[in-house]
């Protein structure tokens, strides 16, 4: 090592001839049979295993976004198995490629307005939700500070807890509909009035004492946010919305939520790789795209000769 240059460290493994240390973990004694993939998964992100009531509800979000039909992302993936069925790994980085603002990946925004809301560590300095500030609202707790600690909340006080949450909504959903910005993790193209993958994961969260302030803005933004468009039932929290809210909850940064949807998917992209060697429909899906597209010629403009 030259003089002055500080040593790379990391904590996350290391291996020799006859061994291989996880975390701190022997895998082949102490993870291996005793840890399932989630729970594997949560100790690679946060560095922690988790105890049994963080394992089920992290494991309910990785299998969240496993599977949802025929997908662009996942018609991505056949189509490029397809062209190249000698390597798996590049149908499956086609269809991840996929993941962003409009499929599977708005747990990243929705975690990063709410941890900005609340001037979470791991959130963006300063209180600021997708590049803009958001003003405090009243009520709201100050940066790294807990409202009961700042004398907002006096005792268990759930109205005034209750309101300050919607007072903030307000706020937010105010300020993103003035720069006309969506909201992250709000809306779904089929799932309305609710979405049944949030009902349930909101459920557990409950169960196991996971549902807190992270979870009630997201809901209260929610409400407000049909409130003030005038469309009731229109815009529930979606799946990736209720992952983004439970990722703050377990203290995941933002910027690691969309590597939740990139593990499930994963996943659920190779079973469709699997399927399409057992049922075969990319071929059809190509030719069928071909002839509906090409059927009639056009001139350049799009105006028929």
């Amino acid at each position: 090592m030259q003089s002055g240059r500080s040593p790379m460290r990391s904590a996350m493994g290391r291996s020799d001839a006859t061994t291989i240390t996880v975390q701190g973990l022997d895998l082949c004694s102490e993870v291996l049979g005793t840890l399932n993939l989630g729970d594997f998964a949560f100790l690679e992100i946060t560095g922690k295993r988790p105890d049994a009531h963080q394992s089920i509800v992290f494991n309910a979000m990785l299998a969240t976004l496993v599977e949802h039909g025929m997908t662009p992302m996942v018609m991505a993936a056949r189509l490029t198995y397809l062209g190249a069925p000698e390597s798996l790994q590049a149908a499956v980085a086609a269809g991840l490629c996929g993941i962003g603002s409009t499929f599977a990946g708005t747990a990243e925004g929705a975690a990063r307005l709410l941890q900005a809301a609340y001037g979470t560590p791991g959130g963006l300095a300063g209180g600021r939700v997708g590049g803009e500030p958001v003003s405090p609202a009243p009520g709201a707790p100050a940066d790294g500070v807990d409202a009961a600690d700042q004398g907002v909340i006096p005792g268990n006080d759930a109205a005034a807890s209750g309101n300050a949450t919607h007072v903030l909504a307000a706020r937010i959903v105010s300020e993103h509909r003035a720069a006309r910005r969506p909201i992250p993790g709000l809306g779904h193209n089929l799932h309305k009035p609710v979405d049944p993958r949030t009902t349930r994961l909101f459920d557990l969260a409950r169960e196991h004492g996971l549902h807190g302030r992270y979870v009630d803005l997201m809901i209260a933004i929610s409400a407000e946010a049909e409130r003030a468009a005038n469309k009731p039932g229109q815009l529930p929290v979606n799946a990736t919305g209720a992952l983004g809210a439970l990722c703050c909850e377990l203290a995941i940064p933002w910027q690691l939520c969309r590597g939740l949807a990139v593990i499930g998917r994963s996943i659920g992209i190779v079973g469709h790789l699997a399927e399409e060697l057992r049922n075969p429909i990319a071929r059809t899906l190509w030719e069928r795209t071909e002839a509906e597209t090409s059927g009639v010629d056009e001139a350049p403009g799009g105006d028929q000769p």
